[in-house]
């Protein structure tokens, strides 16, 4: 399965995964410049927290809503 990033704002749609959600990423950014570092430290804490239990919950959770909705065929 791939994760696809898409912003409402701009016709995307999806689920809410951000802060406070178990798998909200827990880095800001303080300008547009931070946002590539950003991105890379919340990639590297998504893998080193994958087999948490919040997180493994909440990954379930949207795959079993993705697979009811038929939203992952786009």
């Amino acid at each position: 399965m791939v994760v696809r990033i898409t912003n409402r704002r701009n016709g995307g749609r999806g689920y809410y995964v951000g802060r406070p959600s178990p798998l909200g990423n827990p880095y800001r950014m303080t300008s547009e410049a931070d946002r590539e570092r950003v991105i890379r430290m919340y990639a590297e804490w998504l893998r080193a927290h994958m087999h948490s239990e919040p997180v493994r919950s909440e990954l379930n959770r949207l795959y079993k809503e993705l697979v009811r909705t038929g939203d992952w065929r786009d």
